[in-house]
């Protein structure tokens, strides 16, 4: 499978493809002749040319200028008219709903992120709801449906700026709409103003499939250095006893050398993640699964 993703990824690279990043995961998260079969299929999209031409400049992998393209090509053909806090219809041309976000995996993600909430404290300092930033929050629903509960301090730290203000646009009708940053949770320098002040101190941090696409980078090596400057940018912007709640198709902290990136990080108990996958998640992959951390004790 190594060799087989080595050469399929390369092709991809080559042909300039830009393509959902789910999409990607899911291939990476399933079995070795199924993750084959699924990066053919993507390679035969690129190849036809549907996708985007994106000329002879190439922006590299999960940059803010590669996400930026990615989703002025996605958004070419899509609508904003749906309720952003449910799957929308992608047959309908609906924003919400695409790339992999469909009800199945949304509610999955969602019963397991409420889970992981009810394990905070039911107020921050000072009387305070609890401060929660989604980390790339894409187009899945899941940010609207958590600042609509009004139960938490709800915002959204993307990297793409052509995302954030059509994100903001369907926002706007909500009565609890979530607060929206661009940001690079990778960049070495932290966050720009007001971004930094906004997340700095979260009680809890859900990454929404971020990670997990880093590791689908190649070649592997500079997917886990973004792994790490990812998971060094999220400790800064929890405060003190703050908690990392991890999304994925993929086990983040296994096997070798991925359980190095975490090694900082102390794995919490998370019951309901076997529960919500008998209920309502499909046996076969792709399958979210969910797993919580505890912020290193860094200053």
């Amino acid at each position: 499978w190594g060799v087989a993703q080595a050469v399929l990824f390369s092709m991809l690279a080559v042909s300039g493809a830009m393509l959902p990043t789910r999409s990607l995961q899911a291939a990476c998260g399933t079995t070795s002749w199924s993750r084959i079969v699924v990066l053919l299929a993507l390679l035969t999209v690129a190849a036809d040319g549907s996708m985007q031409d994106l000329g002879d400049e190439e922006p590299a992998q999960m940059t803010q200028d590669w996400w930026d393209l990615h989703y002025l090509s996605m958004l070419r053909e899509r609508n904003i008219t749906n309720d952003p806090r449910r799957p929308g219809n992608a047959a309908a041309g609906e924003l919400f709903g695409t790339d992999l976000n469909d009800p199945v995996l949304f509610e999955t993600a969602l019963r397991m992120s409420e889970a992981a909430l009810e394990q905070l404290t039911p107020l921050g300092a000072a009387g305070r709801l609890p401060d929660v930033v989604v980390l790339g929050c894409g187009l899945s629903p899941l940010v609207f449906a958590l600042a609509d509960r009004g139960r938490w301090s709800v915002r959204c730290l993307e990297i793409s700026q052509e995302l954030v203000e059509r994100l903001r646009v369907a926002a706007k009708p909500l009565p609890r709409p979530p607060q929206f940053e661009v940001a690079d949770i990778t960049a070495a320098g932290g966050l720009p103003e007001p971004a930094a002040a906004a997340v700095a101190g979260a009680d809890m941090l859900i990454d929404e499939n971020v990670l997990d696409g880093m590791a689908c980078i190649f070649p592997a090596e500079a997917g886990l250095e973004q792994q790490r400057h990812a998971l060094a940018g999220i400790a800064r912007r929890l405060r003190r006893g703050g908690t990392l709640l991890t999304l994925s198709f993929l086990p983040l902290d296994s096997p070798p050398p991925r359980d190095e990136v975490f090694r900082d990080w102390r794995r919490l108990p998370l019951d309901c993640v076997e529960e919500v996958q008998s209920d309502i998640s499909p046996a076969s992959p792709p399958r979210l699964t969910a797993a919580l951390w505890e912020r290193p004790g860094i200053d």
